[in-house]
């Protein structure tokens, strides 16, 4: 079979600002494929109805149905995921990409709620009084909150950098989070709302007017009052209740970023969906090759999914994006467009022909595709098989028996394409009586280059049989009549 390699070149181009260098705080909190949504939930979405504009891909995981996104892909600058269709118009269906970022979403909550102090992160325990940080400037590090919940009341809080963008402050909160209404996180001196995190045990409230910066990963429900704001995130393990007024991605200058090119060769095309402008290395993608005519695809090499091996019309694969990534969509011409047809054939032990290892393979019939069906004659039974030849030209079926009729019998199958004309050989096997037995199959592709006329197929008597009466007394003889293009009108005598 001959081999056609559709090429996916993925590089990733990016680049350490030596303010890197100078990043002051613990590391950042990598949420993968989670990083492109600003609204990730587990329970639904839902909003007051009000004008309200979101900037950043939202989704909801596991919850499905009409109920599970109260969002108007108008008032959204960027994609609605969802597990099943009936949610707003112009969503987009993608169960396997929403798991990916639960499960990112996941592993990043218990990588920061497991963070602990390092000579460039402190730990800050129970900062403020009562758990309110309101008033507060706090520099990058790591900051616990044991005792109480965290709030933000009374005073906003000011984040203060050291100058790096990279610099970054994880909160970690044992309760729930409180911003009080009217209530500012400024930033300053060079913090960014993509490198700041809020790892909340319970649940978190923005209040009315309030302007939040940072990424919340919620174990329970995440709520935005009325007229609120956040640059950041909303990631919930319940719902989120967005009744702001908007709610921005961040941007996040430690992210390290990948392009990709999709190079096709005229065997097939390449097709992915609304992918953004950068490419997240750790984030999850898909692309869905489309073989031209007489093309099959074949299977994926390469990336960090699982690569699998089935003849299709189209495959879909998601990929983690890497640094450098090259994916091989291998698409080969179709090795059975050839040998489609109808297979009929015999099989018995080497031994000789009995009832019970004996019998007829008739009209296996072979599609384009490799889909095979039909029946097993033996022992006055009849047993379908049906199935489809993996690239290599190998199928295997179980029929299932009665141990009065001789118990299950084991069918493999090979499909011999350089024959002519093609043949499938093979084994059927089973016991009889306890003893198990192998009968050899052949079948041959049902063709008719004979031409319209009566034919006669002589029978001639055994005469190795002792006694002679064993045989018949005479010939015998079959007549075969071919009318345009079929068997017709058997005689035998």
């Amino acid at each position: 079979m001959k081999q056609i390699l559709i090429n996916l070149s993925l590089a990733a181009a990016f680049a350490v600002s030596h303010q890197a260098l100078m990043a002051a705080g613990p590391a950042p909190v990598n949420l993968k494929s989670a990083g492109q949504f600003t609204i990730l939930s587990g329970a639904g979405i839902t909003t007051a109805g009000q004008a309200y504009n979101i900037t950043g891909n939202v989704g909801t995981s596991p919850a499905a149905g009409s109920y599970e996104i109260d969002l108007v892909k108008a008032n959204v600058t960027g994609i609605i995921y969802e597990v099943s269709a009936g949610g707003p118009a112009g969503a987009v269906v993608d169960p396997t990409l929403l798991t990916a970022a639960k499960g990112d979403w996941t592993a990043a909550y218990n990588d920061a709620a497991g963070r602990v102090s390092t000579p460039t992160a402190p730990l800050i325990l129970n900062p403020g009084t009562g758990g309110n940080i309101g008033g507060l400037t706090l520099t990058p590090g790591l900051y616990k909150f044991t005792t109480s919940p965290a709030s933000i009341t009374g005073s906003d809080v000011t984040l203060k950098g050291g100058g790096g963008a990279s610099d970054v402050w994880i909160f970690q909160v044992a309760a729930g989070l409180t911003v009080g209404n009217g209530i500012r996180v400024i930033l300053t001196d060079g913090a960014q709302a993509g490198n700041i995190f809020w790892q909340v045990g319970t649940t978190a409230t923005i209040g009315t007017g309030a302007a939040f910066n940072g990424t919340i990963m919620a174990h329970a429900a995440v709520t935005m009052a009325s007229t609120s704001t956040m640059t950041g995130r909303a990631l919930a393990g319940t719902a989120v209740t967005f009744d702001g007024s908007s709610i921005t991605l961040p941007s996040t200058v430690t992210q390290d970023y990948g392009t990709i090119v999709l190079v096709t060769n005229g065997y097939g095309t390449i097709q992915h969906g609304v992918w953004p402008t950068n490419m997240v290395i750790g984030s999850h993608y898909t692309v869905r090759a489309v073989p031209a005519p007489e093309n099959v695809f074949s299977n994926w090499v390469g990336g960090t999914a699982q690569p699998y091996s089935v003849l299709s019309t189209s495959a879909s694969y998601t990929f983690v994006m890497q640094s450098n990534l090259t994916l091989e969509a291998n698409i080969v011409t179709n090795p059975f467009i050839p040998i489609t047809g109808i297979y009929n054939g015999l099989f018995t032990t080497p031994g000789g022909v009995t009832e019970q290892t004996a019998g007829m393979l008739e009209r296996l019939t072979v599609d384009k595709k490799g889909t095979y069906s039909g029946t097993l004659l033996i022992n006055g039974g009849s047993h379908v098989v049906s199935g489809r030849f993996d690239l290599s030209g190998q199928a295997t079926n179980k029929i299932a028996r009665l141990q009065s009729q001789g118990g299950p019998l084991l069918v493999e199958m090979t499909l011999n394409q350089d024959n002519f004309p093609s043949q499938v050989t093979g084994t059927v096997s089973g016991t009889n009586d306890g003893v198990p037995w192998v009968a050899n199959l052949m079948a041959d592709l049902a063709a008719n280059s004979l031409s319209s006329a009566e034919y006669t197929m002589l029978l001639p008597p055994d005469t190795n049989n002792t006694p002679p009466t064993l045989s018949p007394g005479g010939d015998g003889y079959a007549l075969i009549t071919n009318h345009q293009s079929s068997v017709k009108n058997p005689d035998a005598a």
